[in-house]
């Protein structure tokens, strides 16, 4: 591609390595790549290369290669007093801006390093979490690339696992990821859903018969598809492996089949905590959403808890500064935008667990995903959660004195403000 290509674009890519814009989107990289006849070790889809470095978005790999800091060999960007710079990784200002959230600059151009063209192998597997803790450990035996999708109220979880594709194995050329399926064409169900989501009694009957299809329905997805047809187990290229995005055809926006959206939340926690944390969050669900056995018919609505694995970075504000061997908690449940003033069914055990995260165990929030009120509960600082914080105050002190990039949120982190509500909220 040449250098008249717009902001969005790949402007070149040669010798194993890629020029990339701020807003370049993972799909424009990853048909640059394939173009160009070499790889990307790392792809969110339809995300933008800048919001994916500022806020430590990521793949999955137990201390390795999962995310976009790890491909990057520059970073050209522009201060808050017009200044052009050009950044490296050992540099203060290129560690400030994984997870700095660009209060110091804006980032103009990415120098990316990339691979020669392989194959990737995935291998699903749907497992009991009696004994989940084990079953990890052994699954990263495998692989350290693993995404797991849970589902406590059933008591069963299902990992993804990408692995480098064995000498021999049978490659599947139209293998692609649809982990984020198109719904487009599908039967209408918006009207439906929406019932469904203001329909708040703690009715046994109704849920007996739908929670069977709710609960199921969360873990059918396959990471991949040939020609279509979904795959729990196939081989193909990289670059078509790596990541899918349903556009405006997903099923938090589609308008008539679902119109819904996707209540987010993600920390990140360090991996010898994980244990403990499976264990609260099923105490949570056996003696708060089931009462210790009188409610066994609940179910929460579609939707999962995701762990997924990291490495540590040498950074300031990335989620994963100075961890040893990180973990990422999230949780994802779909709510319909028809019908925003009903709280989700049975909500109270998502803010339980959002608050045991954020403050039992000091995990980190997510700083492109979670809810303001996270960042500003008085009882559970987040600043306090970073010890280098002031290394980016000081950046932000020496490349933008006037504050023009800081976002409100990151203020009230800095100062330790406390959550207020809206005028004209109760």
């Amino acid at each position: 591609m040449d250098n008249t290509s717009p902001l969005h674009h790949i402007t070149h890519c040669a010798c194993q390595s890629c020029i990339a814009h701020n807003q370049a989107e993972l799909n424009n990289l990853l048909a640059a790549v394939t173009a160009s006849q070499v790889g990307t070790p790392t792809a969110y889809a339809g995300l933008t290369l800048a919001g994916i470095l500022a806020t430590t978005s990521h793949g999955s790999g137990d201390r390795t290669t999962s995310a976009i800091w790890d491909t990057l060999i520059e970073i050209t960007w522009v201060d808050g007093t017009g200044k052009v710079h050009v950044s490296k990784p050992q540099d203060p200002e290129f560690k400030g801006m994984v997870g700095g959230i660009g209060v110091y600059g804006i980032m103009t151009e990415f120098l990316m390093q990339m691979t020669p063209p392989s194959y990737t192998t995935l291998i699903t597997v749907r497992k009991s979490d009696k004994n989940m803790m084990q079953e990890i450990n052994s699954l990263l035996q495998i692989t350290p690339h693993i995404l797991i999708f849970w589902r406590p109220d059933i008591s069963s979880f299902k990992a993804y696992m990408l692995k480098p594709a064995d000498k021999g194995a049978k490659i599947e050329m139209n293998a692609t990821a649809t982990l984020l399926p198109s719904i487009a064409g599908r039967e209408k169900g918006a009207k439906a859903f929406a019932l469904m989501s203001s329909t708040l009694q703690d009715d046994s009957d109704a849920l007996n018969f739908l929670c069977p299809l709710q609960t199921e329905a969360s873990l059918s997805s396959s990471w991949a598809s040939v020609n279509g047809e979904g795959k729990w187990n196939v081989t193909g290229p990289t670059n078509n492996m790596q990541a899918s995005e349903c556009d405006d055809h997903c099923n938090w926006n589609d308008n008539e089949v679902f119109y819904g959206t996707a209540q987010d939340v993600e920390f990140t926690a360090e991996f010898d905590q994980l244990e403990s944390w499976i264990n609260d969050v099923k105490k949570v669900f056996k003696e708060d959403l089931f009462e210790n056995g009188k409610t066994k018919y609940r179910c929460m609505g579609p939707g999962y808890l995701w762990i997924r694995f990291g490495a540590g970075y040498d950074g300031y504000t990335a989620t994963n500064a100075g961890m040893k061997r990180p973990v990422f908690l999230q949780s994802t449940w779909l709510r319909s935008r028809a019908v925003p003033t009903y709280p989700m069914r049975y909500q109270f055990v998502v803010d339980l667990l959002e608050q045991l995260t954020l403050c039992k165990y000091k995990a980190r929030p997510h700083w492109g995903k979670n809810h303001e009120r996270t960042f500003t509960y008085p009882k559970c600082s987040v600043r306090a959660m970073y010890p280098k914080f002031n290394e980016l105050l000081k950046l932000q002190s020496a490349h933008d004195p006037a504050k023009m990039f800081e976002p409100r949120l990151f203020k009230k982190v800095a100062n330790n403000e406390s959550f207020v509500l809206s005028p004209r909220c109760t």
